[in-house]
């Protein structure tokens, strides 16, 4: 929001407009400022999150995980691939799948089974 009349950032409801910036973590200068690891050293996995556990103890967790030392776009196709084919634990009994590409990394898969319809996520991730 801005003030009309003075042209400045008018005070919302979480308070006064402050100045000052939010504070930095001065880079370190032997982290390279590019890149986390040498790309010949990359590790990608591939992560399922999904419903594990069922009734009361049901929740939303890492289902499976793959290592791949491999390229990314290597990472992606595995992605891909579990994506259409990787079997959750629920919903029993599948009856129908829709794969929806969030973007490069990630999918969301929506499965109908007989009685329920669930989803899970599969991504790619670059270990650290």
């Amino acid at each position: 929001m801005v003030d009309a009349a003075r042209g400045a950032p008018a005070a919302s409801h979480y308070g006064p407009m402050s100045d000052q910036q939010w504070p930095t973590v001065p880079s370190s200068p032997e982290a390279p400022s590019d890149a986390f690891l040498n790309p010949a050293e990359a590790q990608f996995c591939v992560l399922v999150e999904e419903i594990v556990g069922s009734g009361e103890s049901a929740r939303w967790g890492l289902g499976e995980t793959r290592s791949l030392r491999t390229t990314r776009a290597d990472a992606r196709a595995t992605a891909l691939d579990m994506a259409r084919t990787f079997s959750p634990r629920h919903p029993m009994f599948e009856q129908a799948r829709d794969v929806y590409r969030v973007n490069e990394d990630e999918y969301i898969v929506l499965v109908q089974g007989a009685t329920s319809t669930f989803h899970f996520r599969v991504c790619v991730a670059e270990l650290i």
